[in-house]
């Protein structure tokens, strides 16, 4: 049988495979330490510090330290250590629906990150930041070594992060 390189095959082929790096980045993010595994904890920290965006963190770019995604929705005036880095998006505050891609060389965890999006340029801080499974966290480093530490003393547990 003849194969056309449009084929379904071949569109199920391409897919398969981008399937699978998808997964190779996720294996490989999910045992990153740098960054937080569990979104609960990342919405903790941003709630104690008043960061009211949502944003993704891309850790496996080959570009790249690392590759920040957020809307433009998301921008406020006061964010002083994100315009002071990226002094461009500043022309994007109170602009709807614009996707914002960050490829940053400096930046190596998101408690870095984290601290871009803090207002008026205030230090991030994990005053009063609990876990329900490891207690209070000093940053993302604190936060990975002892939940590492919680999953090799409760193996049944590692399968809900």
């Amino acid at each position: 049988m003849k194969q056309y390189p449009n084929s379904k095959n071949d569109k199920k082929e391409r897919y398969l495979e981008k399937r699978n790096l998808d997964y190779e980045k996720y294996v490989h993010n999910y045992y990153a330490e740098d960054y937080y595994k569990n979104a609960s904890i990342l919405d903790k920290i941003k709630k104690s510090n008043d960061i009211d965006v949502g944003f993704a963190t891309d850790y496996a770019n080959p570009f790249c330290k690392v590759k920040i995604e957020f809307y433009s929705s998301g921008l406020t005036p006061n964010m002083t250590n994100l315009f002071k880095k990226y002094p461009e998006l500043k022309k994007y505050v109170g602009v709807k629906g614009k996707k914002i891609t960050l490829f940053d060389h400096d930046l190596e965890n998101d408690d870095q990150v984290l601290q871009l999006f803090t207002p008026d340029g205030k230090p991030l801080s994990f005053a009063g930041v609990k876990d329900d499974k490891v207690g209070e966290i000093t940053g993302v480093a604190d936060y990975c070594q002892k939940m590492k530490a919680y999953n090799e003393a409760h193996p049944a547990d590692d399968t809900e992060n």
